[in-house]
């Protein structure tokens, strides 16, 4: 939890040091790997569940260009609804409440909780929505240095422009009154002409990068957990309803009903459209599967 903990620092959101460390094996392992008879050529990451979204959002991220060559992502990607945390902010004040530490000030809250033990931060009960993550990967604007689909859509991620000038601009004035006599208004004067403006940061940086990838799923390892007997015979539309409802209701912020029933309809197999507990079973299988993964 600590590795995901969010604190600002100057100003700016940080909490990835889990990631952080990742990367600082990956340097490691590039400065190092020869004195194993390596390649640094030829390093491949592989991650399963969250290691696959964590595998994931390193190879969008421009602090990790050139440390690897090789993703194996199994079960997961940074495009999994549960890989970014995005109220990590509000589990950290939950939790330092929780654990009586200050919440006034982030950073004396967060060195707080980094000097509770792992039982007593352990014993908080604090659990995200079904689906979702409390604690993990943030978009700091660094090491994630933008939305994930953005990313992948696009190739980029946007930065605001800042602009400077090549040289000093010079200020201009009209002319006053001189001594004993007045003058009639002079009008003022144009400005000269500025010189271009030189952009400091390009507004949208490259950071895609070459990557050989290997993805893969398998349908058994659904995400909710059905006991024996439902594996052998199935289960009922009510249980299906109330998976699927928790599903849309903790993903989505709109349209839940539509979702729902759009979920019924292009889940169906219409070849057997009919409602037994076996068929119910296979198709809320492949809809988490399909949402989470």
């Amino acid at each position: 939890m600590s590795g995901f903990l969010p604190s600002i620092l100057e100003g700016s959101v940080r909490g990835n040091y889990g990631l952080m460390d990742q990367v600082a094996a990956l340097h490691w392992i590039q400065e190092n790997i020869q004195e194993f008879y390596g390649d640094n050529n030829n390093v491949t990451i592989i991650g399963h569940g969250y290691g696959a979204a964590c595998a994931h959002l390193l190879m969008l991220s421009p602090m990790a260009t050139g440390l690897f060559a090789r993703v194996v992502l199994m079960s997961g990607s940074a495009l999994s609804p549960w890989a970014i945390a995005r109220n990590a902010d509000i589990y950290s004040i939950k939790l330092a409440q929780e654990l009586n530490c200050p919440i006034y000030d982030n950073i004396v809250m967060v060195d707080c909780i980094r000097h509770k033990t792992v039982e007593e931060i352990q014993a908080v009960p604090l659990e995200a929505p079904q689906y979702l993550t409390s604690f993990g990967p943030i978009i700091d604007g660094i090491l994630v240095p933008s939305e994930p689909k953005h990313i992948l859509e696009t190739g980029l991620s946007d930065f605001n422009y800042h602009f400077q000038h090549n040289v000093s601009g010079h200020g201009v004035g009209a002319s006053g009154a001189t001594a004993g006599a007045a003058t009639a208004p002079q009008p003022v004067p144009a400005p000269p002409p500025q010189p271009p403006l030189t952009p400091l940061l390009s507004q949208s940086v490259h950071y895609i990068n070459n990557y050989d990838l290997l993805f893969g799923v398998t349908r058994v390892e659904a995400p909710y957990v059905f006991g024996a007997h439902e594996e052998r015979h199935g289960i009922d539309p009510s249980k299906r309803d109330r998976i699927l409802r928790t599903l849309v209701r903790n993903l989505f912020d709109f349209q839940q009903q539509s979702i729902f029933l759009t979920l019924m309809n292009e889940y169906t197999d219409w070849n057997r459209p009919v409602d037994h507990p076996i068929n119910l079973l296979d198709s809320t299988v492949d809809i988490l599967g399909d949402a989470l993964r």
